[in-house]
């Protein structure tokens, strides 16, 4: 008696990585992100969230960077931190 596997339970070597298109991180890239975001938000984005939402999208964007930007974009010169629940 084989002491192999049937075919519906081997698994390959080693799965296949997903490829995600590189977005260049600079401020153009993430404009575009931040104004869907408040869009989808209707109006309203904090500091954090947005900058969380931009690096989501383009990895290895700045935070601090991404935060200036949420705030040159809606006016909101206050920062509120993200609260956990």
């Amino acid at each position: 008696m084989s002491r192999e596997r049937p075919f519906y339970l081997k698994f390959p070597a080693e799965p296949p990585v997903a490829q995600i298109p590189r977005i260049a991180a600079d401020d153009d890239a993430a404009r575009p992100v931040i104004l869907k975001t408040l869009n989808d938000l209707e109006g309203f984005v904090g500091q954090e969230q947005g900058a969380e939402i931009v690096r989501a999208k383009i990895p290895g964007f700045p935070k601090k960077r991404a935060m200036q930007l949420v705030k040159e974009l809606t006016g909101n010169e206050i920062y509120v931190p993200m609260m956990c629940h």
